[in-house]
């Protein structure tokens, strides 16, 4: 039996099994949410990880479905695969990053305040309008971080 993760955020896990005979394919469901992550250490906790680890917590997902419908967050993550480690830039956290065999076209950022928790997120893209999430082109240090990322 192999337990793989999988690229669907709604799928933990992907598990292969062989009994001799025949592989079978099964697949292990997240865990619902039991309300959105909050703020201070639930968001400092990200910093210094890989920007896509925080689309694994089911709390952050449900914190991001407020400004995103399900199929982008699943593109937002994607979209900040291949990237460094999560930063903090003045009261905010953030985490961005590229498309995999795309970062010279498609990019994502996503933000999270300290203090409050407040939410932000970009999709940046070479050849179609970007798109704004949340306090993405209300806040200053957002704002400059997007900028600063833009393909």
């Amino acid at each position: 039996e192999l337990d793989l993760p999988h690229r669907d955020l709604a799928i933990e896990l992907e598990t292969l099994a062989w009994d001799g005979q025949a592989l079978t394919r099964g697949v292990t469901m997240q865990a619902a949410a039991t309300g959105a992550a909050g703020p201070g250490p639930e968001v400092s906790r990200w910093i210094g990880t890989h920007p896509h680890s925080l689309f694994q917590d089911p709390q952050e997902r449900a914190r991001f479905a407020a400004i995103l419908p399900p199929g982008l967050i699943q593109e937002l993550a994607t979209s900040v695969s291949v990237a460094n480690t999560v930063t903090r830039q003045g009261d905010w956290v953030i985490g961005q990053g590229c498309f995999p065999h795309r970062c010279n076209q498609q990019r994502g950022l996503w933000a999270i305040r300290i203090t409050d928790g407040a939410t932000a997120a970009a999709l940046l893209s070479r050849d179609a309008p970007n798109r704004y999430f949340g306090l993405a082109q209300a806040d200053p240090v957002v704002q400059a971080a997007i900028s600063a990322h833009a393909p």
